[in-house]
């Protein structure tokens, strides 16, 4: 995590809840908008737990949770997650082999852990209520030392399936409620029994966290195709900023620059992101997966669409093209014919086939909202090209030896990315 310290108030507020926070490892998302969204029960495990929690409490809801899931598009989510670890008095992590190689999960559990021991709580582990969302594989030790209550697992077929495989399962759903009103009965005595109080929330490097062991995580390139203030025109676009790594194509809307938002999306799977702009020396998509964000302006010279071109042309497999505009600008005025033109033109240099999502990041993202549903798809299909096509670094010394080729069935889905 980086920037300032943050402090919450001394309250239970509505927007980030000082009961609980909810912890979880994300899976990759779906591929085609028509495939169903894999983390959408915790969704319904948030939305349950928060109301037994409510129930429980026997008074009417005032900020119980909080969800990363639920935030707006365009919001910093970082700082608004280190508040919300800085207010909640538990915390309920989702327990899962992919939950303890999430880097994002490992980052929530040491800053609630340390912001605690700073307000001397001798044991933070006190204030953890773990879920087992999927079982662990026999033998394996929980890295954190906090175990799931005892008495949650002797629960139906709790221990055996773990939480989530009971709320898609029709005949274990009553469990599933059992299990719930046992967490949210924690959860409850927690909070208003051994109150701590909102604390600090520190910044911790990845090299810090409690888990994962190899806490560095895989590295993703976002390239930023796109003028700064200087290179605009006189009275040019508020999109603009010292550096082409400041562009603001959404305008106000965004708290974060898009370079900023997309490195915050890729973390959210795993990734530590390189931020670089076109023309920066070395190749950023030698070693790691990634995306060329453009401002289709670049376009508009006859020298800017020529380093747009050769760019394109140069991308591995891996490295993904996508075009960016704000909501109801004049490309078509400017360029003299549609984006979507355009885009598929240059794209065309690239002469590499792709999926569905970054065939719609070519034809141009128009809006926050479909910037933040697409790019985790962008995301995750870069890094499956990578692992499918990407060659294992350094090169094999002898010339005439072919490089090793990562595995076609490895990709996201076999090991965490959050």
């Amino acid at each position: 995590m980086t920037g300032n310290p943050t402090r919450g108030d001394d309250s239970f507020g509505a927007e980030h809840g000082g009961y609980f926070f909810l912890s979880y490892a994300s899976t990759p998302p779906p591929r085609r908008e028509s495939d169903p969204d894999a983390d959408a029960v915790v969704d319904d495990f948030f939305r349950d737990l928060s109301e037994a929690v409510t129930e429980a409490r026997g008074l009417p809801e005032l900020g119980i949770g909080f969800c990363d899931r639920f935030l707006a598009v365009g919001l910093d989510r970082e700082a608004r997650v280190r508040t919300a670890l800085g207010r909640a008095e538990v915390l309920v992590p989702l327990y899962s082999p992919r939950y303890f190689k999430s880097v994002s999960a490992g980052r929530e559990w040491t800053v609630f852990f340390r912001r605690l021991l700073a307000q001397g709580v001798a044991d933070p582990g006190r204030h953890v209520v773990p879920v087992c969302w999927t079982p662990l594989p026999p033998g394996y030790n929980y890295p954190t030392g906090v175990d799931v209550p005892a008495a949650h697992l002797a629960i139906g077929n709790y221990a055996e399936d773990g939480l989530q495989t009971m709320y898609n399962l029709t005949r274990h759903r009553a469990d599933y409620q059992k299990v719930v009103a046992e967490v949210a009965k924690c959860v409850v005595a927690i909070a208003e029994q051994r109150r701590v109080g909102p604390g600090i929330t520190a910044p911790v490097e990845d090299r810090e966290l409690d888990f994962p062991q190899d806490s560095d995580g895989p590295a993703f390139a976002i390239v930023i195709a796109a003028p700064d203030v200087a290179a605009a025109e006189a009275g040019g676009r508020p999109a603009y900023g010292p550096t082409p790594a400041h562009w603001r194509p959404f305008g106000v809307r965004e708290e974060l620059t898009l370079a900023q938002d997309a490195a915050a999306i890729a973390a959210r799977f795993g990734f530590i992101s390189r931020i670089s702009s076109l023309g920066d020396k070395g190749d950023p998509f030698v070693e790691a997966p990634g995306v060329l964000l453009i401002d289709p302006w670049l376009a508009s010279t006859a020298e800017g669409r020529t380093r747009l071109e050769g760019a394109i042309s140069r991308l591995p497999k891996w490295a993904l093209p996508v075009f960016v505009t704000g909501e109801a600008e004049p490309i078509s005025e400017r360029l003299g014919q549609p984006l979507s033109a355009v885009a598929a033109e240059l794209a065309a240099a690239g002469a590499t086939s792709r999926g569905e999502a970054a065939h719609r990041a070519v034809d141009g993202i128009t809006s926050l909202e479909d910037f933040s549903k697409l790019f985790p798809i962008l995301v995750t299909d870069a890094s499956r090209r990578y692992l499918r096509y990407g060659r294992v670094y350094p090169e094999p010394r002898d010339p005439s030896a072919r490089p090793t080729i990562m595995g076609p069935d490895s990709g996201p889905g076999d090991k965490d990315i959050r």
